[in-house]
């Protein structure tokens, strides 16, 4: 993700909606159309940001070690981007383990 280890470090665009939109053009880049996504800790707030934004894209998702729900879901920079309907989990799957 932009800022870490060797990548650049611009001034700004470290929301998780910019950031999820980095990996999505990276996705791109690479030439695939869809790909696994899992997020652990703060990451698993990017790879939710990347759902919620890019649901076409997402075969499923993985996160763990989120943290409380209310800061993981509730943040408004992690809608859907401007112009985009939001979109259901029909694509990902959330379950938890015993």
């Amino acid at each position: 993700m932009r800022g870490t280890g060797e990548s650049d470090k611009p001034q700004g665009g470290y929301d998780k909606k910019n950031l999820a939109r980095d990996i999505y053009e990276l996705l791109r880049h690479l030439g695939h159309t869809s790909a696994y996504i899992a997020g652990e800790d703060i990451g698993s707030q990017v790879a939710y940001s990347f759902v919620v934004n890019h649901a076409e894209a997402t075969r499923r998702l993985a996160l763990w070690e989120t943290g409380h729900p209310t800061e993981l879901f509730n943040e408004l920079r992690m809608l859907p981007q401007e112009g985009q309907p939001a979109r259901g989990g029909s694509r990902s799957t959330c379950s938890t383990g015993s």
